[in-house]
């Protein structure tokens, strides 16, 4: 009986190992995306994720702006704030100045392309949670980054 008992314990042992978690980028959703372009030379870029339920805190942010196919603008946000809607849903909201020189402008309203990627690392954790959406946003103004006017 007492072999059962050690045999017993040694399966629960090896059942207890980590389970590594689900594919990640499926886990991190863009819950909104918003640019603007107040200035001939500046923009505005606003965009919130929410946070897995596993993540307590988030120790850095990465993200990459595009306007059609091209890159526009990246940044890096460390420790940002986190809130919670209504319901208790935790999220990230990321407010990045945006800085351009020597483009041509375009005033008037003007459906922009626009993509948003990155990946944000928990704080003291070394795993990343990707994230990335694509969609189209009508704006006064905007700069033209191709004879195309793309």
């Amino acid at each position: 009986m007492k072999w059962l008992g050690w045999t017993l314990l040694a399966v629960l042992a090896l059942g207890c190992r980590r389970v590594p978690p689900a594919e990640l980028a499926q886990s991190v959703e863009v819950l909104s995306v918003s640019l603007a372009f107040p200035k001939a030379d500046q923009g505005e870029l606003f965009f919130e994720v929410a946070l897995p339920p596993n993540v307590p805190r988030v120790g850095a942010l990465r993200w990459e702006l595009y306007l059609g196919a091209k890159r526009f603008a990246e940044g890096v946000a460390m420790n940002p704030e986190l809130g919670t809607t209504a319901g208790g849903r935790r999220f990230l909201r990321v407010e990045a100045p945006l800085v351009f020189h020597h483009l041509g402008w375009r005033e008037g309203g003007t459906w922009l392309s626009v993509g948003l990627r990155g990946e944000l690392q928990p704080l003291g954790g070394d795993q990343r949670y990707s994230f990335q959406r694509r969609t189209e946003q009508l704006v006064t103004a905007a700069p033209v980054l191709d004879e195309s006017g793309e």
